[in-house]
């Protein structure tokens, strides 16, 4: 493991980053048009926070992250396992 994948562990547990993922989430939403039709993608997108924050607004979200941990944690996840790819 690596700093990031330690930092992984705890990150979803942590109130802010939970919160500045909120933020960032709405703030997209207040700024892109988003369509049911559309796809979106996030590079880096460690855990997923901000991703899941936006479920439900896009056809799909690709996420991408060259972090060990986020790659199996999402890959074992059980949460909407065939809208996250």
């Amino acid at each position: 493991m690596n700093v990031f994948d330690d930092k992984a562990l705890e990150w979803d547990k942590n109130q802010d980053n939970i919160e500045r993922a909120n933020v960032i989430a709405e703030e997209i939403m207040r700024r892109v048009k988003i369509k049911p039709a559309m796809n979106a993608f996030e590079f880096g997108c460690g855990t997923g926070l901000l991703s899941f924050n936006l479920t439900g607004l896009f056809k799909s979200i690709t996420l991408a992250d060259s972090c060990y941990f986020s790659q199996s944690h999402r890959k074992n996840s059980q949460i909407l396992p065939n809208y996250l790819s």
